[in-house]
């Protein structure tokens, strides 16, 4: 019996680390639940510290889709960033992508190259630090 509570307890408290803090903690106590059957990866206190996502202001993303609309499922899509031609083959193919300190809404480009973007948190240095990794050259860098 005592075994059994064991393993129960033991699953309770499941610990993980904070992408942020580094910390490691009790999932149910200091993560969040994003989805059903998950945690999110950074804890409550580093979530509070977040400044909110910012987005494109509705207004503009109105007006910008008014002037060029989205392209629709089964249309051709060329992405600037990736110089790739794709047919649309559902809404999340193509995103329309912002600056994100000012709102400025820079265009539509497909999701893959938004993510990759997004992912660097659109930070101009840490994609040259990428481009330098992928050519072989940024542990020169370091070395001068």
């Amino acid at each position: 019996m005592s075994v059994c509570l064991y393993i129960k307890r033991n699953l309770i408290l499941k610990k993980k680390y904070c992408k942020e803090c580094q910390r490691l903690l009790i999932e149910k106590v200091y993560f969040e639940r994003n989805r059903p059957d998950k945690y999110r990866s950074v804890c409550k206190e580093c979530r509070k510290k977040e400044k909110p996502f910012p987005q494109a202001p509705a207004k503009l993303r109105r007006e910008y889709e008014s002037k060029y609309p989205r392209p629709q499922i089964g249309d051709s899509f060329y992405c600037k960033v990736c110089q790739r031609t794709m047919i649309v083959q559902n809404n999340r193919d193509v995103c329309l992508d912002h600056n994100h300190q000012t709102g400025e809404i820079r265009g539509y480009i497909c999701n893959d190259c938004n993510t990759g973007i997004g992912k660097l948190k659109d930070n101009i240095s840490m994609l040259r630090r990428a481009i330098q990794w992928l050519k072989g050259t940024l542990l020169s860098i370091f070395l001068n």
